[in-house]
């Protein structure tokens, strides 16, 4: 908030009717304050941070998560296209959305990146070439099944046809948690894993699609385990 706020500060001299897109990663936090702020000058402020690497921003291909009213995005998606040819993607009139969005997004890859690392030492310690592993990974992640899990959390809709339960998962992260151990590599995303599946079989999912576990976050957080009417699933 420093090079915003002050004498010498990006709102010292703006004028009305401005328009300030932020294209940086910040916390929804600071940017309901910088909206706010904006509006208070009779500027118009609009959160779109981007994602993408330099040689990617270097192409014009960066995406982009636009919140902030439609009207004033309008105005100026010419000037986004300039340097998001990947994709202008509008989250609504919340400014604090764009950001939880983007920090989602860099949530998800620091995740991946650490599981990487995970199975990748995993696998040379039990001898399995880095270059079957990769194999593994270009599988996996073009799998649809990935897709199918993301719906399935998405909708809350973990009635089992047929496939692996809860309690079948469960016995798979054992194992897992098993296997590292046998040639120690840690691997502590199957640690929490394996505390969520217990949450979620004691809260009486256990029968339930092994993908089911996700509830837990909510039951972590409070949040009611199921909602017949949550207009945000559709």
């Amino acid at each position: 908030m420093e090079i915003t706020q002050g004498e010498n500060g990006l709102l010292a001299g703006v004028r009305k009717d401005s328009i300030h897109v932020s294209v940086t990663t910040i916390s929804p936090m600071a940017a309901t304050q910088l909206a706010k702020l904006h509006q208070e000058k009779g500027a118009h402020y609009i959160s779109g941070p981007v994602l993408g690497r330099p040689d990617v921003a270097a192409a014009g291909k960066l995406r982009t998560f636009l919140g902030g009213p439609q009207s004033i995005i309008d105005c100026i998606t010419h000037i986004l296209q300039c340097y998001c040819g990947g994709g202008l993607i509008y989250v609504g009139e919340d400014p604090a959305h764009a950001c939880v969005l983007k920090l989602s997004a860099n949530f998800c890859a620091s995740s991946i990146i650490d599981m990487y690392g995970q199975v990748y030492a995993l696998n040379e310690r039990w001898k399995v070439s880095t270059d079957i592993t990769k194999q593994l990974f270009n599988l996996f992640f073009t799998h649809p099944g990935l897709l199918a899990y993301s719906e399935k959390v998405r909708t809350r809709e973990y009635t089992n046809q047929g496939g692996v339960a809860l309690r079948g998962g469960l016995k798979d992260v054992n194992l897992m948690l098993q296997m590292g151990e046998e040639v120690g590599v840690p691997l502590p995303y199957a640690g929490v894993i394996h505390d969520h599946i217990v949450t979620a079989i004691g809260n009486g999912l256990g029968d339930k699609d092994w993908s089911a576990f996700a509830e837990s976050a909510r039951l972590n957080s409070g949040m009611p385990q199921q909602e017949e009417n949550d207009s945000s699933r559709k």
